[in-house]
């Protein structure tokens, strides 16, 4: 079955772009810059600006504040995917990259941000109005590894390069996103519907496991469906006995409402 911090993460996704090793030494407060969401009735403010939700007065500390923002969905859809960037600025002009993919297709179809609700959002946080998920104690653990990278900065710039609704409108630049969102969705279905016909014919695990590892071989190495089909392969290989049908299960549920439509910008 999907473990404990797949859950907690709502299927998030995230890769630190590490561009040069920092000092440890404490810096003033930076600036932040939030640019607009591309999305209508989606609005990004910061942590310290935000008042009105479960997340007010939350106070992280550790130099991290200036690094976590807070998406309003005032739209009446949900929404099931966020990438989002960070621009870590130092006061020597360099500059570092973080960036998040926060979605639904991992853990199934579980709408990341409901309409009329507020999401927590770091480079490696993702907690929708729970405060109790969202303690200090949890977002330093989860924040450790950009520790580091706090000192002498002198901006941290958040902008959100995409934002998909659960009917299918994408909003924003990163279409690259959209691609793997759709070879995501493609794998899982594929190796779910494999999966659900060699159970339902009374073959084992391992038996399937077997099958599924052939089809992969079929993929050349270069294509992004034929990624997922072996690393959704290799998370059922790693099943207990007994948690092998369950991971199945939470495979086929990874879809799509309707297919993702690109919205032209401005839209």
């Amino acid at each position: 079955m999907l473990n404990s911090r797949s859950a907690l993460f709502l299927g998030c996704l995230f890769a630190l772009l590490y561009a040069f090793p920092m000092s440890a030494q404490p810096g003033n407060v930076p600036k932040t810059t939030l640019f607009p969401v591309p999305a209508p009735s989606v609005s990004i403010s910061s942590l310290s600006e935000h008042a009105v939700t479960a997340f007010a007065g939350l106070n992280i500390g550790s130099g991290l504040d200036p690094a976590f923002v807070i998406i309003s969905n005032q739209s009446s859809e949900p929404i099931v995917a966020i990438s989002a960037r960070w621009t870590f600025v130092y006061s020597d002009g360099k500059e570092r990259t973080f960036k998040q993919w926060c979605d639904t297709f991992l853990a199934g179809h579980k709408p990341v941000l409901l309409p009329n609700s507020y999401l927590l959002l770091g480079p490696n946080t993702s907690v929708v109005d729970s405060p109790v998920v969202a303690t200090v104690e949890n977002i330093l653990r989860w924040e450790k590894g950009i520790l580091p990278a706090l000192s002498n900065l002198s901006e941290v710039r958040v902008k959100i390069d995409g934002i998909l609704f659960e009917q299918g409108r994408f909003y924003g630049e990163a279409t690259s996103y959209v691609a793997d969102i759709n070879a995501r969705v493609a794998a899982a279905q594929t190796v779910a519907g494999i999966a659900k016909a060699g159970l339902a014919n009374g073959q084992q695990p391992a038996d399937i496991i077997v099958g599924l590892t052939t089809l992969a071989s079929n993929y050349s190495t270069t294509d992004a469906e034929g990624k997922w089909v072996k690393r959704f392969i290799d998370s059922l290989s790693a099943q207990r006995p007994g948690y092998f049908q369950g991971l199945v299960t939470a495979l086929d549920q990874i879809h799509l409402s309707a297919p993702i439509d690109v919205q032209p910008t401005g839209n």
